[in-house]
């Protein structure tokens, strides 16, 4: 492999290496009981799941931490119903 030799703000060797891809998800605008509220982007959904453990950490002095999960990424049902 040839070492890379920049030739400037529009050197293409560059612009590749700064290129990031993100795998998309299949998010969709819904109504999340966990955080009480209508969500429209996941961004905006992992931001209320911040705020949501951070209100329940100061109110019930335990560490929280909420993440996102993608039904897809579910092998099983975590909580079957009796």
């Amino acid at each position: 492999m040839k070492p890379h030799t920049c030739t400037g703000p529009s050197c293409f060797a560059c612009k590749i290496k700064t290129i990031q891809l993100r795998s998309t998800t299949a998010f969709q605008p819904h109504y999340n009981y966990s955080v009480g509220s209508h969500v429209s982007t996941e961004l905006e959904f992992k931001d209320m799941l911040k705020r949501r453990a951070e209100e329940n950490t100061l109110t019930t002095g335990a560490y929280h931490d909420y993440e996102m999960r993608d039904p897809g990424e579910l092998k099983e049902v975590p909580f079957p119903d009796a």
